[in-house]
This record gives structure tokens, sequence and C-alpha cells, in this order.
């Protein structure tokens, strides 16, 4: 159930009115953790009106489970329809609590009784400015080719393209089109992903807007696919990888100058195949999830050459949760140019791992973590064929410095103090005079034309501009800087 007033998503009533859906951190949080139906909060202050209300709680660093409450013993205690494993409950767990009318008590809240067929929603309402999503898509192409879509604005809805190819998409407005299937938080109903889905070839998504998603807002698994200059907003309910904003696994897709901000799980995921992700800003994102990063590539991942470069990373925080992230096996890419500030981990390389390349990027001070290679036991095998070259960094994980694996380390330089123009505005031009000038090594097209007697450590050559990373409606990139220029790199 989706309930709109004016075009605004409103929220379904919850009991803590500071826990926000996509922030994890400022839920509930329970004391014990003890193996089976009943949970206790000494602060909860639980009453018997709860029984029958749902409880939505994270059960480990990716996903969250649903229980109705069948009894509230006291006011520490509650009684749950089904147990959970020591394995998915300990003492700490974040919990929010829903589905109960006497939850609707402040501005934007909603409860539906099922029982009696009837929505309340706090507050005066005009009459018809209260709205629920009925539809699926506002338009379905039939598979129908060479067709444009232009300042279109979708509430509770967007396109159903099929395998329409040669599509193009640009200023529109998507906001919350994937709720009607089914509901995360009350659980409800089958939950489905209701993505713009790209399975065509050389179909182009501009200059649009993707806001208020449980699951994916994009899904790309045709080839020659570009996604540019957009912003995907206050997404990613969805347990697990479902809750990525933007997922690719069709060959030769072009991610560039997008933004993505409150994300609750990864902005980017999925197997990319020889793509490019370049000039993307991410904020905030992994909010409901740990051990993940805004760009995050799971396990066994053959990338064949991808390519991630000038993208910029603000505040990604969690446990083991960074800029870019490819887990355990992944083999083939370059991680080059990039820049990551004000987050707990910068890139992270689990391993084992074959023929990672990470070349020229800029890890912060403000980042403990630079370059991390997890995996222990059965997992800590080799990074064959690994190269971490030319970046500016505090630190970087012991199991690399000592080059296990075939992990090449050079031209990188360690800095705790501040050698950039302005942090605060997003200016990472090095100071003259500061350490990582000329220390860098030649790598062949990735530190082409630098003015020095060698390549400077770092994302940003001495001299050279600030690049740019993001959405920007009021003035996008040109035409010739969203073209698809892959090539190989050592």
């Amino acid at each position: 159930l989706t309930v709109f007033n004016k075009n605004t998503v409103l929220q379904e009533a919850r009991r803590n009115n500071k826990a926000k859906q996509l922030n994890s951190n400022t839920w509930s949080r329970f004391d014990s953790g003890t193996k089976g139906s009943k949970l206790v909060d000494n602060n909860g202050g639980f009453s018997k009106n709860l029984i029958g209300s749902y409880l939505l709680i994270k059960t480990n660093n990716f996903t969250f489970d649903r229980r109705r409450i069948v009894g509230v013993p006291n006011n520490k205690t509650l009684t749950l329809n089904k147990p959970f494993t020591q394995k998915e409950l300990k003492a700490n767990n974040p919990y929010m609590l829903l589905d109960n009318r006497s939850f609707v008590d402040s501005a934007g809240e909603w409860y539906f009784s099922e029982e009696e067929n009837n929505l309340y929603v706090f507050g005066k309402h005009s009459p018809g400015t209260i709205e629920v999503k009925v539809r699926r898509e506002g338009f379905v192409t039939n598979n129908h080719n060479f067709l444009r879509f232009k300042n279109l604005r979708f509430v509770g809805g967007d396109l159903d393209l099929g395998t329409s190819s040669n599509i193009g998409i640009n200023g529109i407005i998507v906001n919350a089109s994937d709720r009607n299937s089914g509901d995360f938080i009350s659980g409800r109903g089958v939950l489905t992903t209701r993505a713009l889905v790209l399975s065509g070839k050389n179909n182009t998504i501009r200059n649009s807007t993707f806001n208020n998603l449980w699951q994916a807002a994009v899904r790309v698994p045709g080839a020659d696919n570009r996604i540019v200059n957009n912003k995907f907003l206050n997404s990613g309910l969805g347990n697990g990888a479902g809750g990525v904003a933007l997922s690719q696994t069709g060959p030769r897709t072009l991610v560039s100058y997008n933004t993505f901000v409150n994300m609750g799980r990864m902005a980017i995921g999925g197997k990319p195949n020889q793509a490019i992700v370049e000039h993307n800003y991410f904020e905030k994102t992994n909010l409901l999830s740990n051990d993940a990063g805004a760009i995050y590539i799971g396990k066994v991942v053959d990338l064949k050459e991808t390519i991630f470069r000038r993208n910029i990373f603000n505040n990604i925080r969690g446990a083991f949760t960074g800029g870019i992230y490819i887990d355990n096996n992944g083999s083939n890419a370059v991680i080059h140019h990039n820049i990551v500030v004000n987050s707990d981990f910068g890139i992270i390389t689990n391993r084992p791992n074959k023929n990672i390349r990470i070349y020229n990027n800029t890890i912060h001070a403000s980042v403990p973590n630079s370059i991390f290679a997890g995996g222990n036991g059965a997992q800590n095998g080799p990074a064959a064929n690994s190269r971490v070259a030319n970046n500016i960094y505090v630190k970087i994980a012991s199991n690399l410095t000592k080059e296990p694996g075939g992990v090449k380390l050079e031209g990188n330089v360690r800095v705790t103090n501040n050698p950039f123009v302005n942090v605060s505005k997003r200016d990472f031009r090095l100071k003259a005079g500061t350490a990582p000038i000329n220390k860098g090594v030649v790598i062949k097209g990735v530190t082409d034309g630098f003015t020095g007697s060698k390549p400077d450590a770092g994302a940003v050559e001495f001299g050279s501009a600030m690049f740019i990373a993001g959405a920007n409606f009021a003035k996008p990139p040109a035409e010739s800087k969203l073209r698809y220029r892959w090539k190989k790199l050592p």
C-alpha cells in the first residue's frame, strides 16, 4: 500500500516517530538477544495494545525480518508469533514497531485497517488530496522501438519497456513506483521488484529523478545502455541485493554523472560487464546495511575489465562499508582517480581476487581504512596479479603491504595532514609543494598528461582542474562527455 498527499509519499505510522525508514541507526534497540520468541527492551514501555502489531528487526548485516506481536508479558518484553534463532538475533538489534492505529500521531503518517477497510491519515486534508496507488505502469511500450519520453511525472508507476531498444527517456520523475505489489514494512502481499528495466539495446535514461523506491530503481540486463545525469534519492528499503538502486548485468553499460543520496542499500550493484562507471557522486548510502559499499559487487564476479573512475564518495558509513567494495573472488576491474571522504572505509577488495588494479585514488585522512582486503581462513587466498599504485592513503591493510599473492604496491603516498585546496567544497586539487606531487609511477592510459617529472599520487594531478561528479540538471554534461569510451587498461 502506498499513500500520497499531493504527490508526496506519506509514511506508514510507527511507534518511534524519530525512526527513519531509511536509517536503522535511528531505530529502537533490544537489550536481549535471547534465542526464541521473546525480546527484551528495558526502555520499551510496552503495553497490551501492541498485540497484533508488526515488528521489523534487523537480523544481520544485510536483511530484515518481520514478526507479529502476540503477547506483552510486561512493559519490557514482547512475545512473537515465530521464534528467532540465535544466529538471527543478537543484543542491540535495531527494530521498528508498525501496523497499529495508535501509532498515527504525527503529520504524514497513515494506518490501514484491513478489518474495517478504512485508511487513517493524521491531520486535516482537503477532499481529493489523499491518494492510494492502484497502477503498475504509466506506459507499456509493447516492445516497440525508437520511442521518446520527455518531461513526464510518474506518481506510483513508471514505464514497462519490455525488450524495446533505442528508447530515449529524458527529464522524467518517478516517485514510489514499486510499492503496489507488496509492502516491505508490514509484510502484506508479495514484494516484487518494480524497476524500470532496460532489457533491450541502446536505451538512454538522462536528466531524470527516481525517488522513494523500495527496491531497484533501474535494472540493466540489456546491452549498450546509458544511464547519465540522473538523481537517485531516498530509496533501497528492500532486503539484501534487492535494495540496490541501479543494478547492471548487461555488457557495455555507461553510468555517468549521476547522484545517489540516502540509499538504504547499495547505490550500484549487480555484475557489471565491461561497464564504465564514472563521474558519479555518492552520499549516505548503505543506511540499512553493513559489510557493503556504495558500489558493491558480490562474490565470484568477473567484471570483464569494468572501469570505475572519477567518482566521489562522501559519508559512506558502517562496519566494513566503503566507497567501492568488490567481494571475494572478484576479478578484472580497474579503480582509478576516485575520491573517498568522511567514510569508514575507502576501497575494499576481499581476497582471494584476481587482476584488480587500484590506481591514483585519493582516500582522505577522514577515512581510517583506506584500502582494505578482507578474507580469513579459507577466504584468505591470494590477490593474484593485482596492483595498488599512486594512491593517497592513511592506512593500507597489512595483508596487502606485505605483497602476498602477487599484489604489487608502488607510488602510494601516506598522508595524514591536508594537502588539498578545499575539502569542504570538494576541491581535492593538490596544494603546491605537497608530498604527493611527482611521487607516482607511469601507468599508460591512466597517468597520461602528467606535467611534472613523474605522475602525482592521488585523483587530481597538480595544476589540473578538479573533475565534476554528480548530476546537474541546470547545466547537463555535454553530449561529447556521455559517450561510452572503453579501452583496456594495464
